[in-house]
């Protein structure tokens, strides 16, 4: 019996770690999705004024538990995104504009299940007082 070929065991490899790696990405039926927001708007908010939030095109990275950024998305004019991920637990980190860090919004801790859209809207703080 013959040893099997070099090349044909690097193929046989290579094809392993494509399958597990195509395992891990989003398929499409899951992932997280909401509105950006940023707030305060009016330079002084006032009893009986109406000063709601603005949508907010922003940039957002998704992480995994190590750290490593697994997505990128970016919400629309009027605030809305969508990203699709696999089932796991991640870290939605919403990315600030300005070169001065504002506006700014915390990270979010995000937990997908398979099947499900997580609804999870994002609130900028302008740094308006």
């Amino acid at each position: 019996m013959r040893a099997p070929q070099p090349r044909f065991i690097a193929y046989l490899l290579c094809g392993l770690l494509l399958a597990a790696c195509a395992t891990a990405k989003a398929t499409g039926d899951s992932g997280v999705e909401g509105m950006v927001w940023v707030g305060p708007t009016c330079p002084v908010v006032q009893e009986g004024v109406d000063c709601p939030d603005s949508p907010l095109e922003a940039d957002l990275e998704v992480q995994n538990a190590s750290g490593r950024v697994v997505a990128r998305g970016r919400s629309d004019a009027q605030g809305a995104y969508r990203i699709p991920l696999a089932p796991g637990n991640y870290m939605l980190v919403p990315l600030s504009p300005g070169e001065v860090g504002l506006p700014f919004a915390s990270p979010l801790p995000l937990v997908i299940t398979a099947g499900n859209w997580e609804k999870l809207d994002i609130y900028y703080d302008s740094g308006i007082r």
